[in-house]
């Protein structure tokens, strides 16, 4: 995600509850997500619950890149030697 030109800052720790005192103590304004299907996009929001719309964005799926499409590459990869 690091090396994705248009990500400013990518932080791998946080609370798994995100809510609107942690954004403003952090000083951000916008919570992106992704998902692919209605299951996983329940359960992320169900982690920002505390958050109002305005403060969600939605990343376009992509069918066919995904993180978990990605260790699972690398754990085949890493199982094949």
């Amino acid at each position: 995600v690091e090396a994705c030109r248009y990500v400013d800052e990518v932080h791998s720790t946080g609370p798994r509850q995100i809510t609107r005192e942690f954004m403003h103590e952090s000083g951000y304004a916008l919570y992106a997500m992704g998902y692919s299907d209605k299951r996983e996009h329940l359960a992320k929001r169900a982690n920002c619950r505390d958050l109002p719309e305005q403060m969600v964005a939605v990343i376009p799926y992509t069918q066919g890149i995904s993180s978990t499409l990605l260790r699972e590459r690398v754990l085949s990869r890493y199982a094949e030697n």
